[in-house]
């Protein structure tokens, strides 16, 4: 489980595609299993939006970037 803090645009406009203006930054504070380390950071820069549907790209790091993994968050808008 993340906390995470995120900043996103508030006037959202429904065009076929754009890109979108989310940032975000999270740390691990519950973990089950192995799938993360402990002492884990997530950072989200801006992606794209189609439609209702989202991409951003994310970024998991530990140990100062030690251990780095990118990721793709997608979001489906239902609204």
């Amino acid at each position: 489980d993340f906390i995470t803090l995120r900043m996103s645009e508030q006037d959202v406009k429904h065009v076929p595609f754009g890109f979108t203006a989310n940032l975000s930054v999270g740390y691990l504070v519950g973990r089950r299993g192995a799938w993360f380390e402990r002492n884990t950071f997530k950072f989200g820069i801006p992606g794209v939006r189609a439609g209702q549907l989202q991409l951003h790209p994310e970024f998991f790091f530990n140990d100062f970037f030690r251990n780095f993994s990118p990721s793709i968050k997608l979001t489906l808008d239902f609204d």
